[in-house]
């Protein structure tokens, strides 16, 4: 599993016990999930909460508030 918050085993990775972590990371799963977040393609996904897809929110410069 790609994340530690997958409640309902949407994003089932594999095992691996069952499996190496190689054959997990060459999964056509992981492939479509990895390109997905290239594109930012992650609502739905728990992906969606990361601060890594969130857009920028304007801030102010607090390099010199004496001329803010």
């Amino acid at each position: 599993m790609p994340r530690s918050f997958d409640h309902d085993g949407r994003f089932d990775m594999g095992v691996l016990k069952k499996k190496s972590f190689i054959d997990a990371w060459h999964s056509e799963k992981f492939q479509d999930l990895r390109a997905a977040n290239l594109v930012k393609k992650v609502t739905g996904t728990p992906c969606e909460q990361c601060i890594a897809y969130r857009d920028a929110e304007p801030r102010a410069v607090y390099l010199n508030p004496a001329e803010n």
